[in-house]
């Protein structure tokens, strides 16, 4: 936020480490006038660890009063090689025309090492229901696989749960067939399970009694589908079959944060992998 904004440009230099984080090509401003965007040039690499973006606010753009600036910076995806240090100090300086400077620095705090840190990529194999979409026929893509690999170094805490969720006006709920852990079963009986209904969807979670090894991968293969009434359902509006893994409650182990935390059948652009799948919301 910039207050007591007088009427001369601003310049400000946002130093930062692009280990740390991606930056956008431009920033937002707010004020009493509205939302203005201003394009910025890239950023000045100084050092592998070490980046700075200048830019500068011009009169008009200033308004009458207080503005808010977005900092156009986002968390990097690190994984698998998130372990760094040390790291560079985020800085902003704003200087005006009259030689003001201003300067506001966020350090780095300690977290707990990557040693002792747990985390998984799950993913999933889908099967097909049929459904009716603006006069079409479509396929709703159920998960009947899931894999759940322990990524390390420490194993995936007790007590984790891996959660379905489904559209429950296409389908019945989920039901858990069986388990394996390295391709060998494991005693189905030991895994909790419950569902749960949010609205027009069911929420099926398993509940792992044991740690999963780091290295090792815990599969659940449930009943393939079974598709609601005699007909095609017809539907405007579905919710996409999920599947996320989270950690225990109160957990006091860190989780690493991998790009495969849940499993969707659909591409990050947010189309359907599947030809012909119907589309909904999630």
């Amino acid at each position: 936020m910039l207050s007591n904004i007088d009427a001369e440009p601003l310049s400000l230099s946002l130093e930062f480490d692009p280990r740390l984080y991606d930056v956008s090509d431009g920033v937002t401003l707010i004020n009493d006038d509205g939302t203005l965007y201003i394009e910025t040039p890239a950023p000045t690499i100084i050092s592998p660890s070490r980046s700075v973006l200048a830019f500068q606010i011009d009169t008009a753009a200033m308004g009458q009063g207080d503005a808010e600036v977005s900092i156009p910076l986002a968390p990097a995806n690190r994984y698998p090689a998130e372990d760094l240090a040390p790291v560079t100090d985020t800085t902003v300086t704003v200087s005006s025309a009259g030689d003001a400077v201003v300067r506001a620095t966020w350090g780095t705090t300690s977290t707990t090492p990557l040693s002792r840190a747990w985390g998984a990529e799950v993913s999933a194999g889908w099967a097909d229901v049929a459904v009716s979409q603006a006069g079409a026929t479509r396929q709703y893509r159920v998960p009947t696989v899931i894999r759940c690999r322990s990524i390390g170094p420490q194993a995936i805490p007790e007590r984790a749960v891996v959660t379905v969720t489904l559209d429950g006006t296409i389908t019945s709920p989920p039901v858990l067939a069986s388990v394996m852990i390295d391709d060998e079963p494991a005693e189905l009986a030991r895994f909790g399970t419950s569902l749960r209904r949010d609205g027009g969807a069911y929420l099926f979670d398993v509940t792992t009694p044991d740690e999963v090894a780091a290295q090792s991968t815990l599969m659940l293969v449930f009943v393939d589908p079974v598709r609601r009434g005699r007909t095609e359902p017809r539907v405007d509006s579905l919710h996409m079959a999920t599947v996320t893994l989270r950690a225990p409650e109160n957990a006091a182990e860190r989780r690493r944060t991998t790009t495969s935390d849940s499993a969707v059948d659909i591409s990050s652009s947010g189309n359907p992998l599947a030809p012909d799948a119907a589309t909904g919301t999630i």
